[in-house]
């Protein structure tokens, strides 16, 4: 196949304890776009999981890291050297305690912002210029407790908050893959 449009890598750690953590809302977002492209993630690298499929008539790659959040920048470097791609077409989706629960924001470049997982694919990437899609997953009460919140499972009502959120981020995929990335952020920021 040709070099993908767009790779999609959510972030997230590896292993069941994990599973349904706000820390892996990335990984529920592939989930979500993988059942709908009705592909599956398969082994690739010891550092990624991933699969090709099309998505609104375009190559997408699908990935999850799997290696933990803090060295999610391992992943993102076999990528972009696998697909030979620029950073301008790796998305990534990641959780984000500065946003409400419910909430998405899509940029196309900016810090870390204190994520562990972006800081680490910045310094792997050597560059902040890169779509970045954050789900909002709120704050903690106490906020010197927030590596216990990112690593709990939110209550019901959150994570079908945050479910619905996902889904909207499927289209937003779509939307970006169509119209690119500024009627993207115009249509769903």
């Amino acid at each position: 196949m040709s070099s993908p449009d767009l790779v999609v890598m959510g972030l997230g750690n590896p292993g069941q304890e994990y599973a349904w953590t706000r820390h892996n809302v990335g990984f529920w977002f592939i989930e979500q776009l993988s059942g709908k492209m009705d592909v599956e993630l398969e082994d690739v690298d010891p550092s990624v999981l991933a699969v090709e499929g099309t998505l609104a008539g375009y190559h997408v790659v699908l990935s999850r890291p799997r290696t933990y959040v803090n060295r999610s920048g391992t992943a993102a470097n076999y990528l972009m050297r696998k697909h030979m791609i620029c950073p301008s077409r790796l998305l990534v989706v990641y959780d984000d305690i500065n946003l409400p629960v419910g909430k998405m924001r899509l940029r196309g470049k900016g810090s870390a912002g204190g994520h562990n997982g972006m800081r680490s694919i910045i310094t792997a990437l050597n560059t902040e210029t890169f779509p970045r899609l954050r789900i909002g997953i709120g704050r903690p009460n106490n906020p010197e407790d927030q590596v216990n919140y990112v690593l709990g499972e939110p209550a019901k009502n959150e994570r079908d908050s945050i479910e619905e959120n996902i889904g909207r981020g499927v289209l937003l995929v779509e939307h970006l893959l169509v119209s690119g990335l500024s009627s993207a952020m115009d249509t769903f920021n």
